[in-house]
């Protein structure tokens, strides 16, 4: 299924925050945005439909869910032609990323556990897990084949792998960490994510590609997660102080800006950057309905809701400024293409 609409309307991650997102959707005001056009999508037999990223070319990966509860991988390219996909032997498949060339990571399900994987353009997958893993669990790719993730050991530590092309693995873990949960990485093959404390806080991290880990947190966080890290090195993620949750932006020198979109009633969370430094993530109003926002690095914002939605969470923006995420509409989820070309 996909329609075409225009609007001129202008608002944990853990592994679950998608899901967990789309899930909160079914239980503000910006700038107003300039002749945004949208498009819906679902792969067919689709009832929850979660758009989790999109590349430079405009291709887009995610993940549906069927009528009868089961998850499965999906690819949309630029023409809008929907390809559904599993994992060889998966009982559910997971896909939370696209590169450049149209490599897809993620993790799936089969009898014998979870695994990371890669999809080839032409459909072929790589099935793997991390030396000494009882489950795999793989998030994100850049252009070189490198992809990101965590793993659970036999004693039931959870540590952060980078696994090259090639298929070698390089486990780390910040000082101090007792569990630690990379999403993002970029080119140089740096990455971010968060981890867990021995006194179970959680502080955001950022991996350069020679293995140097700084740790970080804005002001009065209890917890932080850096999502993604773009390639020149600037953060975006969000935080939490005392029941809020708030977007943030930490650059190559370390300088942190906090932010909440206007109309966000202190809870929202950036989730994706590109080159340019474009951020958009999802905010709660007053009434606790989402918005998707866009966040120009200037510090201006656009809030925006595809036509139907009543909560709407973007959650990847590509160099084009094409952006991707899901919006409710009844007892659906949708995934969206939000263009302004």
């Amino acid at each position: 299924m996909e329609r075409s609409g225009n609007t001129l309307r202008g608002g944990v991650s853990q592994p679950l925050l998608l899901a967990v997102a789309a899930m909160a959707a079914l239980a503000g005001n910006g700038t107003v945005a300039a002749a945004a056009r949208f498009k819906t999508f679902d792969p067919k037999g689709s009832i929850n439909t979660t758009a989790a990223t999109i590349n430079a070319a405009g291709a887009i990966a995610g993940y549906y869910q069927d009528g009868n509860g089961v998850l499965h991988g999906f690819v949309r390219s630029p023409n809008g032609k929907i390809t559904r996909f599993e994992a060889p032997g998966a009982t559910y498949t997971i896909a939370y990323t696209i590169n450049a060339t149209g490599s897809i990571t993620g993790y799936y399900h089969d009898v014998q556990g979870t695994h990371g994987f890669v999809r080839a353009p032409d459909g072929t997958f790589s099935s793997f897990d991390a030396p000494g893993s009882i489950e795999t669990l793989s998030f994100n790719i850049n252009d070189s084949g490198t992809v990101t993730g965590y793993y659970q050991d036999v004693a039931g530590a959870i540590h952060g792998f980078l696994r090259t092309a090639d298929g070698a693995f390089t486990r780390f873990d910040p000082q101090g960490a007792k569990q630690t949960y990379p999403f993002g990485i970029n080119s140089a093959g740096a990455t971010t994510g968060y981890y867990y404390d021995a006194n179970f806080f959680g502080h955001g991290f950022v991996r350069a590609a020679n293995g140097t880990i700084t740790s970080f947190d804005p002001p009065l966080s209890t917890f932080t997660s850096g999502e993604r890290i773009n390639d020149k090195g600037t953060i975006v993620g969000y935080f939490q102080t005392t029941g809020n949750s708030h977007g943030f932006v930490r650059a190559a020198d370390g300088t942190i800006t906090t932010f909440d979109p206007p109309g966000s009633n202190d809870d929202d969370a950036a989730i994706s950057i590109n080159r340019k430094g474009e951020v958009v993530g999802y905010y709660y109003d007053a009434s606790i309905k989402t918005h998707g926002f866009l966040r120009k690095p200037g510090g201006t914002f656009t809030d925006f809701d595809p036509p139907g939605s009543t909560d709407t969470s973007a959650y990847g923006i590509n160099d084009s400024g094409e952006i991707t995420g899901i919006y409710v509409e009844g007892s659906l989820i949708h995934g969206f293409l939000r263009t302004t070309r």
